[in-house]
């Protein structure tokens, strides 16, 4: 038997002001981690693991100073061959952050475990470890004033969420600082998808124009913060953008436009007009520091979709009136899917249309999956499958629902057929709309996601744990 103390860093000031690898205890925290090292001291502790930041060491110093060993460097992959190493009796001390403590304690439970809110630095995790994914776990609480903080009505952010098993809470509030968007409110209210790839974070706005672009912001403590701005060769006319999606294995980002044509309404109804400018999608590769490559593209779905039998007629329609309208992109297995927000075909079903980036018409697939008469907002890349994010087609007021598909065709079953796993929904905030949904970190069936509504400023980003059923 084998024990592993977890706690995550001690007190910091929140919103942090300095970069990550660089932010320092508080007062508070300095003497929390010397608490830690009187509570932990008698327990036997014979290693003491952090992460690479300043924190963390900070956090563990006292504790390895009065034990005279040597802090080591850990991530979530690396603990559990090294626990395995370590002889019958060990303790082991792992000082890590709000996301990586949870993984390595579902690691070695070998199943989920929930995060903490960000706010709590108190909590101390005893895990006893039997044998490889056989172990338990207790927590406690250690320092002065280990109350967890009352979130201020102002920290919740987002709407409210309803789980399969009829439970409600709110998102975390997370910050995107410096200038996003030019600071224009039309734009820093058309929030319409993002994703992240490492530390990195890509926003977009399907008003942006003269020239279209998306914004690169990186990961600041507990929010983001911009760190630049890639444009894209897309002429000068709307784009539309709709979609991100990052391959998390090459820092390659890809973005696409909507396809879809528009109706206005005002004071009449107008023609449906189409806008090749909103037919294009596009890739370039992020490095680590945010700053980006060469810009490919443009490439288009429409040559495919002009000779399908059944979207092909739908290129018609205007988008908000169950016509061709992309909302959502993943990358997976070298392939891209592009999740449709309309045309809602019968008994529900909606179209992914899945390509590789070099032959767009050649390899593209369309396959289908029922969302209870909504349409795609997003779609993101998770084991064994995707998350959607599942909204309505037009103007109407259902609710916003987030499934697990693991990427099979439903057509087959017919409309009796079992639909992908409903996570739960989320009711529309005042003014606003689901549109992104971003995947930060995944511990078996637990999903740590950040959620983007359009029509409220940057988005108004906040932080959710959802878990499959």
């Amino acid at each position: 038997m084998k024990t592993v103390l977890f706690v995550r860093h001690a007190d910091i000031d929140l919103p942090p002001t300095a970069p990550d690898e660089l932010i320092e205890l508080n007062a508070e925290g300095h003497a929390r981690a010397t608490e830690l090292a009187r509570v932990a001291g008698s327990a036997g502790v014979t290693a003491v693991l952090t992460s690479g930041v300043k924190r963390t060491q900070q956090t563990a110093a006292p504790l390895a100073t009065a034990l005279g060993v040597v802090a080591k460097p850990v991530t979530p992959a690396l603990l559990p061959p090294f626990v395995a190493s370590t002889a019958d009796g060990s303790v082991t001390l792992v000082v890590g952050h709000s996301n990586t403590v949870p993984q390595m304690i579902a690691a070695l439970l070998g199943a989920p475990f929930p995060f903490p809110p960000l706010q709590t630095f108190d909590n101390l995790y005893v895990v006893t470890v039997e044998a490889a994914n056989q172990a338990s776990v207790v927590r406690l609480k250690y320092g002065a004033g280990a109350a967890t903080p009352a979130i201020a009505p102002a920290a919740q952010a987002g709407p409210t969420f309803t789980n399969h098993a009829g439970a409600t809470s709110h998102g975390t509030a997370v910050v995107f600082a410096g200038k996003l968007f030019d600071g224009k409110e039309e734009l820093l209210n058309a929030v319409s998808g993002g994703d992240a790839t490492g530390d990195l974070l890509v926003l977009v706005s399907d008003e942006t124009k003269k020239p279209t672009y998306a914004e690169v912001l990186k990961r600041d403590g507990t929010g983001y913060k911009r760190v630049g701005r890639v444009e894209l060769p897309a002429g000068d006319k709307e784009v539309d953008l709709e979609g991100v999606a990052a391959d998390r294995g090459t820092g390659t980002v890809y973005l696409t436009g909507s396809h879809c044509r528009a109706r206005k309404i005002d004071g009449g109804i107008e023609e449906v007009k189409r806008k090749e400018s909103r037919e294009q999608f596009f890739r370039f590769k992020l490095n680590p520091d945010g700053t980006p490559g060469p810009v490919e593209g443009p490439k288009s779905l429409t040559p495919f979709l002009a000779g399908h039998p059944v979207l092909g007629p739908f290129m018609l329609g205007a988008s908000k009136e169950n016509g061709l309208d992309v909302e959502g992109l993943a990358v997976t297995g070298g392939r891209l899917h592009f999740g449709f927000r309309g045309p809602v075909l019968r008994y529900g079903f909606v179209p992914v249309l899945s390509c590789t980036w070099d032959d767009p018409k050649g390899t593209a697939q369309v396959r289908y999956v029922r969302l209870g008469g909504r349409g795609f907002r997003d779609l993101t890349a998770v084991s064994g499958g995707f998350l959607v994010l599942a909204g309505p087609v037009g103007d109407g007021d259902q609710s916003f629902r987030v499934y697990f598909w693991d990427g099979n065709d439903q057509l087959p079953a017919g409309e009796n057929g079992p639909g992908p796993q409903l996570l739960g929904e989320f009711d529309a905030p005042g003014g606003g709309r689901p549109e992104g949904l971003v995947v930060l970190s995944e511990v078996g069936n637990t999903f740590e996601v950040l959620l983007l509504c359009d029509g409220l400023p940057n988005g108004q980003p906040s932080r959710w744990t959802l878990t499959r059923p």
